[in-house]
């Protein structure tokens, strides 16, 4: 796409003023499960103890955010965003008071879910300002709005894993999980302040009732078993690179792993941007399996 569309995208008022925290605040996000990985190792020292807490993290926050999106449509986002945000805080804090306390692994597994199940959506949350925004004026912009979001997207997991995994190397790994959370919660506190970009709150509860039930259907349920399938793909891939980076004693090569997986993936997401492709979705889907578990 023409860097001019993505450039008048952010001149629209009020688009950067909600875009930049938010990108800001997702690079606090993309930290907060290797975060748990490493400072979980550190403590325990195995990878096993790591892998479980960090499930239960992920787990907590699958069930957790559908539930703090559906609060963000009924109040709207200014009202939901700052409890939300303490409720957070107020998370990590317990988890670190538990590591600092050598806790057995299931209380680490319960921390970890209660970090998991409050992290703030702020990219879904950045996605539907555009939506509020361009409507119904600019509605075809929306490709576009959404395309520079998952840019932002894996630019995060580029420079939030690999900064998560120099301060663990250098033994910070308390640092990288402070350093996440503070960039989650201010800047989604800063998010909260933009009220004129933010979408309005939706009224009636027979209407949300009806919307639910509509989301249980067959597209819907594809499209989640799918990125279920991509989430655990990535979910092992952060726990796996970093175990075999330290088994083979070279625990800094975790970061430059992540940021040129990272890279290639932004490389990759642009090219096919770029491109009109002949084939089929499936088809397509079903080749770029292959040359990912060949890659793997």
């Amino acid at each position: 796409m023409p860097s001019a569309n993505y450039r008048s995208l952010l001149r629209t008022p009020g688009a950067a003023a909600f875009f930049l925290p938010a990108s800001l605040g997702r690079v606090g996000v993309a930290m907060t499960s290797l975060s748990i990985v490493w400072l979980v190792h550190s403590r325990t020292g195995t990878f096993s103890a790591a892998g479980l807490v960090t499930g239960g993290f992920a787990l907590s926050e699958a069930l957790g955010a559908p539930q703090l999106a559906r609060l963000a449509d009924r109040n709207g986002q200014t009202r939901m965003l700052p409890p939300t945000l303490v409720v957070h805080a107020l998370a990590v804090t317990v988890f670190l008071s538990l590591i600092a306390a050598d806790a057995d692994a299931a209380f680490l597994v319960v921390g970890g879910g209660l970090v998991g199940g409050t992290v703030p959506q702020l990219g879904a949350l950045s996605a539907a300002r555009w939506a509020a925004l361009l409507r119904p004026g600019r509605a075809a912009e929306l490709t576009t709005a959404f395309a520079l979001e998952s840019i932002v997207n894996a630019g995060a997991f580029l420079v939030g894993p690999a900064l998560v995994s120099g301060l663990a190397a250098a033994g910070h790994a308390v640092a990288g999980m402070v350093l996440a959370a503070s960039l989650s919660v201010f800047s989604g506190l800063f998010l909260a302040t933009q009220r004129l970009t933010a979408p309005p709150a939706a009224s009636g509860g027979a209407q949300h009732a009806g919307e639910n039930r509509q989301l249980l259907c067959g597209p819907v349920l594809l499209l989640m078993g799918l990125n279920l399938a991509i989430g655990i793909f990535f979910g092992a891939m952060q726990v796996s690179v970093t175990a075999f980076a330290v088994e083979y004693g070279a625990p800094g090569a975790a970061g430059p792993i992540f940021a040129v997986s990272s890279c290639s993936g932004l490389l990759a997401g642009w090219v096919y941007g770029m491109c009109r492709w002949r084939a089929a979705l499936p088809v397509q889907l079903l080749a770029l399996t292959v040359v990912l578990s060949f890659g793997t």
